[in-house]
């Protein structure tokens, strides 16, 4: 309930919160099977950032920001208000349509922003489709 709480206060002041995917970049794909006695220390720290909106039921969704090591992607995550899906599903076109992910090759930006991360999605700013 307190994480809850603490979501609701921040989304009073923004639309969208941006957070990382995940804490870390993605992990080379292993060659060997795994057993799970290896894979479990790794897994509660692999869906931190995406956990709290399973517990909370605010809508989350991650769109594709870039490549890491091993042309591995990186990913955006966007939380929303409850029932604001419609929002994020715009927010995530806009950032696409501006950022896409061209071949493979990372953000191929389509324009230079005039903007930082934090302003993109406040309603003054982006021009998002309806």
């Amino acid at each position: 309930f307190a994480m809850r709480q603490h979501i609701d206060r921040l989304l009073e002041e923004v639309d969208v919160l941006v957070t990382p995917t995940t804490p870390m970049k993605a992990f080379k794909l292993l060659t060997h099977p795994v057993s799970l006695r290896e894979m479990a220390p790794r897994a509660p720290s692999m869906a931190q950032n995406t956990s709290p909106t399973n517990l909370t039921g605010h809508p989350s969704l991650s769109v594709p920001c870039g490549v890491g090591e091993n042309s591995l992607p990186i990913g955006l995550q966007l939380i929303g208000k409850p029932f604001g899906e419609s929002l994020l599903f715009r927010v995530a076109y806009t950032w696409e349509q501006s950022y896409g992910m061209g071949a493979g090759r990372g953000v191929q930006p389509k324009r230079k922003p005039s903007w930082g991360i934090r302003t993109l999605f406040t309603r003054e700013r982006a021009t998002l489709p309806r």
